[in-house]
């Protein structure tokens, strides 16, 4: 046996930074558990579909409409209220979320500073909104959010677009992760070919959407899929009496 095979060298390749796709990984990852998790609010039905959407509709309503400091302050303090029923980690959850829209929002309105025509009071509204919005999408589940909708006679075909985008993003996104996956565990030394790769990682991602549409479709026709969708009926408890409290009392602050 050679000499050189006896030899015992630890190799360890360098770290290099990953380029592309490659360096959004992570995000992506966070994406598809936030698709996956379910919140366990969502979980109790600790609120009536349809009242809970027509409470968030109210809210942004009343923020958009009015210019009342008093009344934004008494909305604000019912998001509040709202928000003591929820635990730390959600709430903090919202927030952050929040946050971020907050931010991207004032971005966009930063030429208004410039310019001297900027309003504090609209961001203060912008970003109660922000805080209404994701409080309902944070706590309220793709599957209760259709059935608010299908309750309120939404068309079907609405409801079908929505509900097959969903389904969509959750698919092509997890093949979209382990091909990922797959390149950078095959990749060894440069990673300047992973720029030449995304026109081929694309096109297999059009090609599976195509092929996932036909199965989808097919199994539609086999289940005999007329477009009807069937929801859960929920029955309407004490919560849910006091949230349409709380909604007549917003409606009275938008007629004021």
């Amino acid at each position: 046996m050679p000499d050189w095979l006896m030899k015992t060298e630890n190799y360890q390749p360098q770290p290099q930074k990953k380029s592309g796709l490659l360096s959004n990984e992570k995000i992506l990852t966070n994406l598809l558990n936030k698709l996956h998790q379910e919140s366990s609010i969502t979980q109790q039905h600790q609120f009536h579909p349809v009242v809970y959407l027509i409470n968030v509709l109210l809210i942004s309503l009343v923020l958009c409409c009015t210019n009342n400091r008093l009344t934004v302050w008494l909305v604000a303090l019912y998001e509040a209220l709202l928000l003591l029923r929820l635990n730390g980690k959600t709430i903090l959850k919202i927030f952050k979320r929040s946050l971020k829209l907050f931010i991207l929002n004032l971005f966009l309105y930063c030429p208004a500073f410039l310019l001297g025509t900027g309003n504090v009071f609209f961001l203060i509204k912008i970003g109660l909104v922000f805080v209404a919005i994701m409080t309902y999408a944070t706590t309220t589940s793709v599957y209760d959010f259709l059935t608010a909708l299908k309750q309120l006679h939404v068309p079907n075909f609405i409801i079908f677009q929505i509900d097959i985008f969903v389904k969509h993003l959750h698919v092509l996104g997890d093949f979209l992760l382990q091909m990922l996956q797959a390149i950078e565990a095959r990749s060894v030394g440069n990673s300047s070919v992973h720029n030449h790769m995304i026109g081929v990682i694309f096109g297999n991602l059009y090609l599976e959407m195509v092929k996932y549409g036909k199965e989808l479709y097919n199994a539609l026709v086999a289940r005999a899929f007329t477009g009807n969708y069937n929801y859960m009926r929920h029955r309407l408890n004490k919560r849910d009496y006091l949230l349409i409290g709380g909604e007549l009392a917003v409606f009275v602050l938008l007629i004021i």
